[in-house]
């Protein structure tokens, strides 16, 4: 990588066109200026692709390529604008995020340091109008995973200063480039806990993770359209939780005694309390985890592995 790498962005859209408009702008003002900014969309989303069409024609020196996913969810979308991208360094940003102006020139300047693999920064997220976290601090556990394999937030806290994590939000982060494999296919719903395994594969591959609490950019939740499961509470939750459990397996950071917990205390207090108070949701994130830990530690290794190769000899 050079002194000044180059950098792409990602980004995954689907019918928020005024929020990707205001996303886009943001990335238009940056002191770093990307050199490719790559949208993904649906291919039947023509109000998305009508508006990249005007966009490109109103700023044609702006570097904006696009492409079509076919297939719903952000990891489908993920893996077919990986293999586009050109940059040395891939920043991800959500469609209704909008960055300052000095967002990527503050993640870039940690890859000087060739030990770092990926660096993100402080999301400022705001709900109805008001800044969500501000009052929480960054502990020990931030942004780490424990023993057990619970992995711990904080992207969301207030903080300030550089420190090593173990995980990145998708809405935030960037990696070098050669350490992005497509995203497992195996994560189920909407590809929750997608970015946590592509932090885990970095630091398989030998490289730490970064977490800059100036590289900060703004985060106003959209309506989601057309995601899997969105109306179906008990099935967002098994996904989710299999997604966790699948991913913190998959990479070796769970253990013997979360396992046998899970299996002999949780599984049996969730079938419980599915029968005494009509909590279908508890016994399905709870067979979602036993599925996500199974499927970890068989299907996904395997998937590890190749990942692995794929990042030593390219792919």
């Amino acid at each position: 990588m050079t002194d000044r790498p180059t950098v792409s962005v990602l980004l995954t859209t689907f019918r928020r066109t005024g929020a990707l408009t205001r996303c886009l702008d943001s990335l238009r003002a940056q002191t770093w200026p990307p050199t490719q900014v790559l949208v993904v969309m649906r291919d039947t989303d023509t109000p998305t692709h009508e508006l990249v069409a005007g966009y490109r024609a109103a700023h044609p020196d702006f570097p904006l390529a696009t492409a079509s996913a076919h297939e719903p969810g952000v990891v489908a979308a993920n893996n077919v604008g990986l293999p586009l991208l050109t940059g040395d360094v891939v920043a991800f940003l959500d469609d209704d995020s909008t960055a300052p102006p000095h967002w990527l020139e503050r993640l870039v300047r940690h890859y000087t340091d060739p030990t770092v693999g990926a660096v993100g920064g402080r999301i400022e997220n705001y709900e109805n109008g008001r800044l969500t976290c501000a009052d929480r601090a960054l502990s020990g556990k931030s942004m780490r995973i424990d023993r057990q394999g619970r992995i711990h937030p904080g992207q969301r806290y207030a903080f300030s200063g550089v420190r090593t994590v173990d995980h990145l939000a998708g809405g935030n982060m960037s990696f070098r480039r050669h350490l992005l494999t497509a995203c497992d296919a195996n994560l189920r719903g909407h590809g929750f806990r997608y970015e946590t395994d592509l932090c885990l594969t970095a630091q398989a591959a030998g490289y730490r993770i970064l977490l800059d609490g100036d590289a900060w950019n703004t985060h106003t939740p959209e309506p989601r359209h057309g995601l899997p499961n969105r109306d179906d509470g008990t099935g967002r939750w098994h996904d989710q939780a299999y997604n966790e459990a699948y991913v913190v397996a998959k990479h070796g950071r769970t253990n013997l005694l979360f396992l046998l917990a899970t299996l002999f205390w949780r599984f049996p207090l969730a079938v419980l309390r599915a029968a005494r108070h009509a909590e279908p949701s508890r016994l399905s994130a709870i067979v979602g985890t036993l599925r996500g830990l199974a499927q970890g530690l068989t299907v996904g290794r395997t998937v590890r592995k190749r990942q692995l190769e794929e990042i030593r000899h390219g792919w």
